[in-house]
């Protein structure tokens, strides 16, 4: 029996989830391709198209005349779990990859999305309440689906979305990207000789040095790049010039890329790559050179570092080094924002667990456990609106078993809040004064005296109360004067 498909294709008015993770990946831009294979209404090829991208779909229900072309980069959003018949299923993955000449693009439905009304087995799935089709899988599933009926490894880019790369290159660039920190550029003021006609020479390559983390060098010219040394009267002139404005920052920002660098061969180790050298992008293959001299000198710091993780007290040890986070006997918690910022250490943890689910989408604090290897996103909607966000539901990823824990908040009556914001973010994060006058107020108010009571709703309202104090916004009031 054939389920009613076209059903499933929702109206949208935004970019698929995928296809928004496609354009935030770092390797898709204007001048490549894209193909939607079962494009259902067409929003993503619309919007892309809007946006300036050469974008095409095919649907068999809803555009069953379009060609099916082939493309750069090529989508099966959410088509996999709605066909009922496991041998088509099959097909329709093998001929939407047949069509990437760079990267396929597959999400489907994973469990922790999954809504419990309406289910009636059927095949490998259920059927719901309009007559159509899902498959949930989980994450691990999904995984060795597409694994196995490709023969090609998919990387995680979030939960129930990976990429198949055909452009190995293009892979590697992909997971390099995902692991690079961004830098607050910090340039000293140029002089006027160098201000003189320089600068939009210098520009390029001051872009370039924050990027890699060192000067270019001679293998990795291209045109454009050739003209702005020339203009600066060569490579040692030009470099001198670089290295001028950007000062006594060179040491910062060369650490921070070779821990990008190592992460990346860290997380390759981990999946028992060996990468050669001639298949990394040209910059990378730069970076190993500068930083280390050879790939296999690289590899070896790599290795140290990712084996290391095994040793009993390298996690806890890293928790306590950091600079950023709230660091509780169990845990250190940090905003998902500043994971970049913390010890190499933390952030191959973090790696390893997206690298099984990817992204996760809308986390608000990483808690890094410090007795289990496991990383859990916490989720408070909330956080820079509200003084105590409440907290509406984690995802636990336990390392060594490589498994999901979801938990819902979102409908208990006494979900647990935040307190003291400030330790979570650094300085810079917007609003941090705001969050630390409010805890300043709070603590002379007494309010934190039984921390053990306030960490619910529950337990934080009655503190509250009894004080005959409010929290609105940032601001802690007393009752009589919001009430006048």
């Amino acid at each position: 029996m054939a389920t009613a498909r076209y059903k499933t294709a929702i109206t949208r008015h935004d970019l698929s989830r995928p296809a928004r993770l496609l354009l935030g990946s770092g390797i898709f831009d204007s001048s490549a391709t894209f193909f939607d294979y079962g494009c259902g209404r067409g929003e993503d090829v619309a919007l892309l198209t809007e946006r300036g991208f050469q974008a095409e779909g095919w649907d068999p229900y809803y555009a069953p005349d379009n060609d099916k072309s082939e493309a750069d980069f090529v989508a099966i959003t959410y088509v996999l779990n709605v066909i009922e018949d496991r041998a088509e299923r099959r097909v329709a993955l093998r001929e939407a990859w047949t069509l990437a000449e760079r990267a396929l693009i597959v999400s489907a439905q994973v469990t922790v999305d999954q809504n419990g009304k309406y289910q009636i087995p059927y095949s490998d799935g259920i059927l719901t309440g309009s007559g159509t089709f899902q498959k949930y899988y989980t994450q691990s599933e999904l995984k060795a689906y597409i694994e196995e009926v490709l023969g090609e490894e998919a990387q995680p880019v979030a939960l129930g979305v990976f990429m198949v790369f055909r452009d190995k290159q293009l892979g590697n660039l992909f997971a390099a990207h995902r692991f690079r920190r961004r830098i607050a550029a910090r340039r000293n003021q140029p002089s006027e000789e160098e201000q003189l006609g320089l600068r939009d020479s210098l520009e390029p390559l001051l872009e370039f040095y924050h990027e890699r983390g060192r000067f270019i060098r001679k293998s990795e010219l291209d045109a454009d790049y050739s003209d702005h040394v020339q203009a600066l009267g060569g490579m040692k002139r030009a470099e001198r010039f670089v290295a001028a404005l950007i000062g006594d920052d060179a040491d910062r920002i060369r650490e921070i890329r070779e821990d990008d660098l190592l992460l990346f061969l860290a997380m390759a180790r981990f999946q028992y790559k060996r990468h050669k050298l001639s298949s990394l992008p040209i910059h990378i293959q730069g970076d190993i050179k500068t930083f280390f001299g050879s790939l296999k000198k690289a590899n070896q710091f790599a290795e140290f570092i990712l084996f290391g993780l095994g040793e009993e007290g390298t996690i806890p040890s890293a928790c306590r080094a950091s600079d950023i986070g709230k660091l509780m006997p169990d845990a250190l918690y940090v905003h998902a924002d500043y994971v970049s910022s913390l010890p190499l250490v933390l952030r191959l943890v973090e790696a390893l667990s997206s690298r099984y689910i990817g992204k996760v989408d809308g986390a608000t604090l990483v808690k890094f456990s410090r007795r289990t290897p496991s990383v859990s996103y916490l989720f408070y909607p909330e956080f820079d609106e509200v003084g105590h966000p409440l907290l509406t539901k984690s995802i636990r990823v336990a390392l060594g078993r490589l498994e999901t824990e979801y938990t819902d908040y979102s409908e208990r009556r006494n979900p647990p809040i935040l307190h003291r914001k400030e330790l979570f973010v650094a300085s810079d994060y917007p609003n941090f004064e705001q969050f630390v006058e409010l805890t300043k107020s709070e603590v002379n108010a007494g309010l934190y005296g039984d921390s053990t009571s306030i960490g619910t709703v529950n337990g934080w309202s009655t503190a509250l109360r009894n004080a005959r104090l409010e929290v609105r916004g940032h601001q802690l009031l007393s009752e009589s004067n919001h009430n006048t």
